[in-house]
């Protein structure tokens, strides 16, 4: 009987504890979480070129606060939101931290910013010869390819090769390259490949990439490809040291500082590699020259300062016989100024 009693008052105990915890949940005692406040960044329209610190805005800058009903709200960026310290680095060229101070908040975007003198360095002068009809190729039979684009230039011209070059008869795939580039990049000495940076020899033999790789000139984090199409193109693709390739990584060309500056005797091959596929891709049209360069005045400069030799001879005769298309600015440098030089001079 005495048992029955504690067992009893033990089921009530429990029925008490239980009842009084029913009645905690169904109270409101304010412990659902404060929603959270909208959270600030920082958005630089500039971020995918590389603008001249003499005409960077302030305005190329906004913050953006995300969580306020769902929706992103910007706020101009105005100069009593930064240091005079933080103003006064945007007045020269490099990568910058800048803190925006916003609400109590304190925001950090990367601005990079390059010299105002870089796209208005003096080109070298060039004579044009009055009696020079067009422009002159090796043989008459290379003359005939172009035959189309005769006595065009500017944007008539840039048309006109691409319709040419734009004729293949073979689209490499990317797993080709490892064969077809010991073809086209060929060493002098029997079953070497020559890397495209370093110019050294090494064995042609496909090991993975651990010999040699494949270099995309113009970066594929800053190109419209992958690996097909340009990704994939003979007159892109170069084989190249691996350490040198990392050392490059996806940095444009150049010759100011933050800037990849390839060896004298390669930069006019870097220059016609990027006309090439400016002229021969459609989608280039919407990717600004300064994803993979420094600017298209120090490439024109590139392409006369470090002219057409035999091996780039080669290759290109090379390359036409796997693909079925030409690089027109290795068999004729001057198309390049034809096409680019007066939208250059025009803008400096």
């Amino acid at each position: 009987m005495k048992k029955n009693r504690v067992f009893l008052r033990r089921i009530a105990a429990w029925l008490v504890l239980l009842c009084l915890l029913v009645s905690l949940l169904s109270c409101d005692l304010g412990f659902a979480p404060t929603p959270a406040g909208p959270s600030y960044e920082i958005v630089n329209a500039a971020a995918d070129r590389i603008v001249p610190c003499d005409v960077f805005s302030l305005s190329d800058l906004s913050i953006v606060a995300r969580g306020e009903n769902a929706t992103a709200v910007s706020y101009p960026v105005t100069e009593d939101m930064i240091s005079r310290a933080d103003l006064d680095k945007l007045n020269v060229a490099g990568i910058h931290v800048i803190t925006v101070r916003f609400r109590g908040e304190e925001l950090t975007v990367s601005v990079r910013l390059r010299d105002p003198i870089a796209d208005s360095s003096p080109l070298p002068s060039v004579s044009p010869d009055p009696a020079e009809e067009w422009v002159t190729f090796r043989t008459g039979q290379i003359a005939d390819y172009y035959s189309a684009a005769e006595g065009k230039s500017g944007e008539a011209l840039k048309a006109a090769l691409r319709e040419i070059i734009s004729e293949v008869t073979h689209r490499e795939t990317y797993d080709e390259l490892r064969q077809d580039l010991a073809v086209t990049d060929a060493g002098d000495a029997a079953g070497t490949i020559r890397c495209f940076y370093s110019q050294k020899e090494v064995p042609a033999a496909w090991d993975s990439g651990a010999t040699w790789n494949r270099e995309h000139v113009w970066p594929r984090s800053k190109g419209w490809f992958d690996r097909n199409g340009a990704g994939a193109d003979l007159h892109h693709i170069r084989p190249d040291d691996p350490q040198d390739n990392a050392a490059r990584g996806n940095t444009p060309f150049g010759e100011s500082a933050d800037y990849f500056n390839p060896p004298d005797e390669v930069k006019g091959d870097v220059a016609r590699i990027v006309f090439y596929l400016l002229v021969r891709y459609s989608e280039a049209d919407a990717y600004p020259v300064t994803n993979v360069a420094e600017s298209m005045v120090m490439l024109l400069c590139w392409n006369r300062e470090d002219p057409v030799d035999s091996y780039e001879i080669r290759r290109n005769e090379a390359t036409y016989e796997i693909q079925g298309n030409r690089n027109p600015f290795i068999d004729c440098e001057a198309l390049a100024d034809r096409i680019w030089e007066e939208s250059v001079v025009s803008v400096r």
